[in-house]
């Protein structure tokens, strides 16, 4: 498990935090499990735990290094790789740090949610807890990130997402213009779209190489089409969609934005 910290200004790092490995936590009913990604865990029944390179670990934690004051971000991704239903809890150790968003998230077997926050401090650390629970085990996770000025461009920096469009009529969704810049070679962009519960209907990834990448329609042609993945699926008229756009440079830094539409 990569466990580098990077604190240089607006640097975002990709580290993914495994149950797996590292340091003993008493289970309920005298048996032991090993851990490096929490800082306890307890439970009734908790089996075929997943070394920390194993990628279907069964809780993952993705970080994120800096966020920007007065601007909404990513602060942590939470993958459940269980077989069960966890809820999660994600707190500010000082709420005065900023303001999150979907940070009580229930996540079935194999989901995910993005817990956002909007840093109202800078050039400061910005400590916050995770709790999980479930019928079978329960943790808690002590993480922190660095917050910095809004106007602190990151190693990799998404600068435009424009005319994101959930569209009935097409059975797709669009984006006009995506502008992209990196401070080192590019290598992808990730799409995904998701509806107003949490399931994925959309994803695309684009290969990207140079210090920009850039999409931008003419008109009325969009730049982007993404069409579901689930080519049964029909989008919804009156549901709210939710795109992320996430880009990468070759070093694993990345920037991450979200964008809603109604169809």
């Amino acid at each position: 498990m990569d466990k580098r910290r990077s604190h240089t200004a607006g640097r975002l790092t990709r580290r993914r935090l495994l149950v797996g490995m590292g340091v003993t936590a008493t289970v309920v009913g005298g048996a032991s499990i090993t851990t490096e990604a929490f800082s306890s865990v307890t439970g009734s029944r908790l089996t075929n735990l997943n070394v920390a390179d194993d990628p279907d670990a069964l809780i993952s934690l993705l970080v994120n290094d800096t966020v920007r004051k007065n601007n909404r971000g990513l602060l942590v991704e939470i993958e459940n790789n269980t077989t069960g239903t966890v809820n999660f809890s994600v707190t500010l150790d000082d709420p005065s740090h900023g303001t999150l968003y979907n940070n009580n998230p229930t996540l079935g077997a194999g989901s995910s949610q993005r817990v956002e926050i909007t840093a109202q401090v800078k050039d400061v650390q910005v400590p916050f807890t995770i709790v999980g629970t479930s019928p079978n085990f329960q943790f808690e996770a002590a993480r922190e990130t660095t917050a910095v000025s809004g106007n602190t461009s990151g190693a990799v920096t998404i600068d435009k997402v424009k005319k994101f469009s959930a569209n009935d009529w097409d059975e797709n969704w669009t984006i006009q213009t995506i502008k992209v810049s990196s401070q080192n070679e590019l290598d992808h962009v990730e799409y995904e779209v998701t509806d107003s519960n949490g399931e994925t209907r959309a994803t695309r990834t684009d290969a990207a190489s140079g210090t920009g990448y850039v999409r931008k329609g003419q008109g009325n042609t969009p730049a982007i089409t993404l069409e579901p993945d689930d080519g049964g699926y029909d989008v919804q008229g009156g549901t709210t969609y939710e795109l992320t756009v996430t880009a990468f440079d070759v070093q694993n830094n990345f920037d991450s934005v979200t964008r809603t539409d109604t169809a």
